[in-house]
């Protein structure tokens, strides 16, 4: 059985983990499933090629926006109620990924489920465990979404964050309303040398991209363009 064989399989068993446990009552191995099943949704997502399918329209046609909706939900309700009624432990869904499900709520242009999930992630209970580079692409995000002004940081990268800090760069030139083609070409050059770069470990979620794991899709550019596209489209004047 070849990869993305054993992807669609493993969607089947998250969806079955996702309807089990919410039958429990178990609303931590429900959320866990949840994140679990969206990751997969978009590891399969990422290595289409629109010669073959557009990774907007798959992912789209899988229905992603009630799983998505039910693990903010549960986020909030288990992690985001304040201190006295929030359990002990971390959440099932950090910063990172809250993140991550934002850009896919833009894949299938639900604006506003993104832009709560955004703020979801923006929360004190999910980033008291957040990396500075997350909680910096978290304020570079919100900044957007409100549309203030942004500045990049400087910040200490290592790893998958020095690809990842050109994003940053791309942020600033939209909330600054500066030419794209830069930035642009700077995270095309990361995202190409990234997934050329065979030192990187494996990404455990799959959908990042590395030398040993390559994808095919930048789903960060393609969704930040669509989400910034319909907030500034003066910005995109001429731009196919």
């Amino acid at each position: 059985m070849n990869q993305p064989d054993k992807r669609h399989r493993h969607t089947l068993i998250y969806r079955q983990g996702v309807e089990h446990w919410r039958a429990q009552g178990n609303l931590t191995r429900e959320g866990g499933n949840l994140c679990a099943l969206l990751f997969n949704y978009l590891a399969i997502a990422v290595r289409l090629s629109d010669e073959s399918e557009r990774p907007t329209d798959w992912l789209a046609g899988c229905g992603i926006a009630p799983v998505l909706t039910r693990a903010l939900d549960l986020t909030e309700t288990m992690h985001c109620r304040g201190d006295e009624q929030r359990p002990a432990g971390k959440p099932f869904a950090s910063t990172y990924d809250l993140l991550v499900f934002a850009h896919m709520a833009w894949a299938i242009n639900d604006w506003a489920l993104g832009e709560r999930a955004v703020q979801v992630a923006r929360h004190p209970a999910i980033t008291r465990r957040t990396s500075p580079f997350w909680l910096e692409y978290s304020r570079a995000v919100t900044a957007l979404i409100n549309g203030k002004s942004y500045r990049a940081k400087s910040l200490q990268t290592q790893g998958m964050e020095t690809y990842w800090n050109d994003y940053l760069t791309l942020y600033a030139a939209l909330a600054q309303n500066k030419p794209l083609d830069e930035p642009l070409m700077r995270v095309a050059a990361q995202f190409a040398k990234r997934n050329a770069d065979k030192r990187l470990r494996r990404d455990a979620r799959a959908i990042e991209g590395t030398g040993n794991d390559p994808v095919n899709w930048d789903f960060r550019q393609d969704t930040l363009l669509a989400y910034a596209r319909r907030s500034a489209p003066l910005q995109f004047e001429g731009r196919p």
